[in-house]
């Protein structure tokens, strides 16, 4: 914390730099501890984190954009408010395709957590509105089976809705081991 201005002084210097690598950096050099062995605080002064994202969140490279999400994401653990206003701003301020893909996959686990803000942000609606009126269920489905699960929306109006669902791929144990997506 002894040199805590001048780092974030020169991570924003790197967040614009001409190099994809080294604007990677800058991102991957603010990211909250990972999971681990080695307990978890939240950081002080959060915003000036999430304010030097903010100009990576649409940035040409696709590198850049995944680490910035992956960063967005791991401070939506402990931080889901911050995330989510960060995602409106970001998205206000550059409503363009690379951003839009940057806030989905940095609000990824607020959606798979039932978060409502979330898919919200991302133009779903009316989730309320939408029934499964036909779930098969098997115990197995082979690689290259299909399974096809009815939703009804029973709304009027149409929506736009985010789905998530989660395969569970069998191991070498034998074990098996979920994998949700969206």
């Amino acid at each position: 914390m002894q040199h805590r201005a001048r780092t974030l002084k020169r991570v924003a210097e790197s967040a614009r730099s001409p190099s994809h690598n080294v604007r990677r950096l800058a991102s991957e050099g603010i990211r909250p501890p990972a999971v681990g062995p080695h307990p978890r605080h939240p950081r002080p002064g959060l915003g000036a984190g999430l304010d030097i994202r903010g100009p990576l969140r649409s940035d040409p490279s696709e590198h850049v954009r995944k680490s910035v999400a992956n960063n967005l994401d791991d401070i939506a653990g402990d931080h889901p408010g911050a995330v989510l206003a960060t995602a409106l701003r970001l998205l206000e301020k550059s409503p363009t395709p690379e951003t839009g893909w940057t806030a989905k996959h940095g609000l990824r686990t607020l959606v798979k957590k039932g978060d409502r803000q979330a898919p919200a942000l991302l133009g779903a609606s009316g989730g309320e509105h939408v029934e499964v009126s036909r779930l098969p269920v098997t115990r197995a489905v082979a690689v290259g089976e299909t399974v096809v699960i009815d939703l009804v929306d029973t709304d009027e109006r149409s929506h736009r809705v985010t789905a998530d669902h989660v395969v569970h791929h069998v191991r070498r144990n034998g074990r098996g081991a979920p994998r949700s997506s969206s």
